[in-house]
């Protein structure tokens, strides 16, 4: 049927059906109900006023027995009250009476007994209605009415419901009595009668919609498709131009190699209003070519990406990369580019690329170990005394000199310490060095750069240390003024700042040059734990800074504390992507707790702040678990040890590496001594730990690996020895040179290869993705790797389950 005719159809038989349908609808709703509605209340209404009536008459009975002699006035109103209490009228004998005074009190009621003889002035529905007020309200005015409040439910005192009661005066008595109906009821019998209308109104509708499925459902489906058609035309467009628009990135949409739409996203990078942004040209916009591009891909079903130039004007182009998907726009072959602003990015890689290029040098110098710099090493007994020391001091010019005991070194006293603790003291110069000198003597290894001692220095505000050689013996002295020189270097500044800066912002910028200083000592050749020692080293100065100023705002704690990091930081082998590890331990018979919740919450915000994300565990010092006084965490680490499980035993490792960056260190130390004591002997601990590191045993399944998951299980097998033979450092490579003659089949020295392999892989993979701005992983491309790189992985697959192996036979269950 054409488009006219079905118009015209429409018109003479549908239109007036649908509008007959209405009307008959219309007409029962809107008049016929609402009339029968009123007409039946107005029913009800006059019913409960003739049955009141009859009541009176009770009433007007028993007082002309009064005038007649026959009865008292208060037996003929006790009798007339128990006569209308047993009265009953309606569908199931439960309406009632009811009587009133005028003062209003109570005579009687027959299911609210409780309220007989009470005062009725103050009584209210829920609604607010003072009934009985405005009953004698009525009767006053008019001798009887109508009144309409909220009651219960017949006997129902649990169900409250609309009522409406008429209520007439009985004068000779002051007395007024009434009956109500239940509107409920008037509302039930309407809802009848319209499901019944409703069920009318549906019949004859369906009849009719079966009349005109079978006259047009042939030209409906003719009219329906080729609707159907145009919708999905209107349909695909809109939905291109909605993803266009909606689109972060500037977006285009090509069509028959046009721009038929184009984003606000765009409009921004190539600065025009939407006006001045119509009948843009491909060509003219970008210095890649159209064509060249759609020639360019090989693989229509997939993405295709393409560096350009985007020509803003004469003067000014941006680096761009554009993304173009193919697409079907309505028959049409179509084609979505995203286009990607990466000039910005270019420009900030540029600089830290730069910025650690002019780093490299001076980190290359201070990679150097410290051996070179080691002055001679001066001693004195514990007796000698004081004047002595200077004589030395002088003769040798030196500014420092040891204190030994039975041929060990136990203290320190430097040229800063005579004028301090003698002659501000007042005391004798005879007095012996042993009660001037600083103990514990700060100690490093020769070998160690030059960068690791400056950050001793800093972190332990050291002026001397000790140097030993590989066998652990002193063989010399660097001095602070000497390391001083180094701050020069951005190593040294940046430390100052931390601990000198006066906000979270302050922190957050100076956080963001650490991957610069990564890829600067990586570049200089540096071993992946000075890495990761400078790394942390820089984690723990902007806790201990977070710290104070969270004790700035919140003001000083009631108690001594120490904030404890674990996992990585814990170790002192932090990487660039890592989480908060943290808790607290406060002393015991703390009173108020709260504000240690308060400051550790405050604590982990800022530092999240900054740029060390939260713990997707939860294993933070703003979870209350993980903050407790010291003999909670005692209790902690004896349920771990003492009542193992496999699960339970993985899930506590990492707190076995905890380590205090701020507070009262002494509360670790005796945290770590109650560990000490729990672990020797413990035999189905070390076996559940050996066991649970089984699952993580290294594997090559796909062309991509987790480096963290790899070196997990290296460093719980270590974790385990250095546990079980009471080894107190939490340093992997700390741990295993304690182990070397402790673990007879292990090659320690092939093992820290292999660590530090994968380690500086880490590393590598992390600053890449930073310095070219992306989100940081643990993920190694095998593919990228060299022959000899490759095999080395292998190896260390190998020597890992080798180790896992071994740690399995160690505590195996007897």
């Amino acid at each position: 049927m054409p488009g006219k005719g079905l118009y015209k159809f429409f018109v003479s038989i549908v239109l007036p059906s649908i509008l007959a349908i209405l009307l008959f609808v219309i007409t029962f709703f809107v008049v016929i109900i609402p009339q029968f509605e009123k007409n039946l209340l107005n029913a009800k209404k006059e019913t409960i006023k003739e049955l009141t009536q009859s009541a009176w008459s009770v009433l007007d009975e028993h007082r002309q027995e009064v005038e007649d002699s026959l009865l008292t006035l208060d037996d003929a109103q006790q009798k007339a009250a128990h006569q209308i209490e047993k009265m009953r009228y309606g569908k199931n004998r439960k309406d009632y009476f009811w009587i009133i005074d005028m003062r209003p009190f109570m005579v009687m009621h027959p299911y609210r007994t409780e309220l007989m003889g009470d005062d009725l002035s103050e009584y209210k529905d829920n609604h607010g209605n003072k009934l009985f007020v405005e009953a004698v309200e009525v009767v006053k005015n008019k001798q009887d009415g109508f009144v309409n409040y909220y009651w219960q439910w017949k006997d129902d005192t649990t169900r409250i419901v609309p009522k409406l009661s008429y209520v007439k005066g009985f004068e000779p008595w002051g007395w007024i009595i009434g009956t109500g109906i239940y509107l409920e009821d008037v509302r039930a019998e309407i809802a009848h009668l319209k499901n019944r209308l409703l069920l009318i109104s549906v019949g004859i509708v369906f009849i009719i919609i079966l009349i005109w499925f079978y006259v047009i459902r042939q030209s409906l489906r003719i009219e329906n498709s080729r609707r159907g058609a145009e919708q999905n035309l209107r349909l695909s467009r809109q939905k291109y131009k909605s993803l266009v628009e909606a689109s972060t990135d500037g977006t285009l949409m090509m069509v028959n190699d046009e721009i038929i739409y184009h984003n606000l996203k765009f409009r921004k990078l190539i600065e025009k209003s939407q006006e001045d942004g119509s009948n843009l040209v491909f060509d003219e916009l970008f210095s890649q070519k159209w064509d060249n591009i759609k020639a360019s891909i090989k693989q229509p079903d997939k993405s295709h990406s393409i560096e350009s130039k985007l020509i803003v004007s004469p003067t000014c182009a941006k680096d761009v990369v554009l993304t173009t998907s193919k697409v079907d726009y309505s028959g049409s072959e179509g084609y979505i580019v995203i286009v990607k602003d990466v000039s910005t990015d270019r420009q900030i890689s540029k600089e830290s690329q730069e910025l650690a290029r002019e780093l490299q040098l001076p980190m290359l110098n201070m990679s150097k170990p410290i051996a070179g710099n080691v002055q001679p090493l001066y001693t004195v007994t514990y007796e000698t005394s004081v004047h002595e020391v200077a004589k030395l001091m002088k003769r040798y010019e030196t500014s420092a000199v040891f204190v030994t005991a039975g041929g060990q070194i136990v203290g320190i006293i430097t040229e800063k310490n005579i004028p301090s603790r003698i002659v501000a003291e007042g005391k004798e110069l005879t007095t012996p060095a042993s009660e001037i000198m600083t103990a514990p003597v700060l100690s490093i290894e020769n070998t160690a750069p030059l960068y690791k001692a400056l950050l001793m220095s800093w972190k332990d505000q050291a002026t001397h240390l000790l140097v030993k050689n590989e066998n652990d013996e002193p063989i010399g002295v660097v001095s602070r003024s000497e390391l001083l020189e180094f701050q020069q270097n951005s190593l040294g500044f940046l430390s100052k700042e931390i601990y000198s800066a006066e906000t979270i912002a302050e922190l957050v910028k100076l956080h963001k040059r650490v991957p610069v200083l990564v890829k600067a000592l990586l570049d200089s050749g540096s071993k992946s734990s000075n890495i990761t020692y400078v790394n942390s080293f820089v984690a723990d100065a902007i806790h201990h800074r977070v710290i104070e100023l969270a004790i700035e705002k919140l003001g000083e704690p009631p108690a001594t504390f120490c904030f404890m990091v674990m996992g990585s930081e814990g170790r002192m082998e932090e990487t660039l992507y890592t989480d908060q590890d943290n808790a607290i331990v406060y002393e015991d018979n703390v009173a108020d707790v709260s504000y240690f919740n308060q400051l550790s919450k405050q604590i982990t915000e800022d530092l999240h702040k900054i740029g060390y994300n939260r713990c997707k565990g939860d294993i933070m010092a703003s979870n209350a678990k993980w903050c407790k006084s010291l003999s909670e965490w005692k209790q902690y680490f004896t349920d771990w040890t003492q009542s193992p499980d496999p699960q339970n035993v993985l899930d506590s490792s990492i707190f076995f590496d905890f380590r205090c960056v701020y507070g009262n260190m002494q509360l670790s130390e005796m945290l770590r001594f109650h560990l000490k004591k729990l672990t020797p002997k413990n035999g189905l601990f070390f076996y559940h730990m050996a066991q649970s590191l089984n699952r993580f045993k290294p594997v090559i399944n796909s062309e991509t690996v987790d480096l963290k998951k790899i070196l997990f299980p290296l460093v719980g097998a270590i974790r385990v020895y250095s546990l079980h033979y009471g080894f107190s450092t939490t340093n992997t490579i700390t741990r295993l040179k304690q182990l070397t003659e402790k673990l007879e089949r292990v090659d320690v020295k092939e093992v820290l290869y292999i660590y530090d392999f994968l380690t500086r892989k880490r590393l590598e993979i992390q600053t890449n993705a930073i310095m070219n701005n992306e989100p940081p992983d643990n993920m190694l491309d095998i593919t990228t790797l060299t022959i000899a790189e490759r095999k080395l992985l292998d190896h260390a697959f190998a020597k890992i389950n080798e180790l896992l192996t071994g740690l399995n036979m160690d505590f195996a269950r007897s």
